[in-house]
């Protein structure tokens, strides 16, 4: 029994000499870990502000590659507080994408393409004029390849 109250007074002490824990996420930001599962940011205003001067809007080139076929497609970005209107043109008609977006984010979407029908876009706004990341296809064969995005 001596031993046992021995065990639980150690244990209590550790948790008060060590009431907290610091980590940082994956996108830097410092937080406060508690024993008991709890968290909070370590500063008042967590990680940086997505910059207001981010504008999309206006006339993009995306070229990618996926296996052996080279894709380049004209598209019509609209920017709007918390959102992206995409117009895909392709063949001879235009497909209109609504992508849930804020600067600062990455861009993901599904749309369509000539040798592969429907493809997923994952990227990062480099800054107004570049946008870069990955493209994959679907279907019985899929594919993975990068691809980059330019305003005109």
């Amino acid at each position: 029994m001596k031993k046992l109250l021995v065990v639980f007074l150690f244990i209590l002490l550790s948790l008060m000499v060590f009431p907290q824990t610091y980590a940082t996420t994956d996108d830097g930001r410092r937080v406060i870990l508690y024993p008991d599962g709890r968290w909070q940011w370590a500063q008042p205003t967590p990680g940086p502000t997505p910059s207001p001067s981010q504008n999309l809007s206006g006339t993009w080139t995306f070229s990618w590659k996926l296996g052996v076929f080279d894709e380049s497609i004209d598209v019509e970005i609209r920017q709007f507080s918390d959102s992206l209107t995409l117009i895909w043109k392709i063949h001879v008609y235009d497909d209109t994408i609504e992508v849930p977006w804020q600067p600062g984010q990455d861009l993901q979407f599904y749309a369509r393409s000539f040798f592969h029908d429907r493809v997923f876009f994952k990227g990062h706004v480099e800054d107004n004029r570049t946008i870069t990341g990955t493209v994959s296809s679907e279907g019985a064969f899929p594919k993975t390849g990068t691809f980059r995005g330019v305003r005109k």
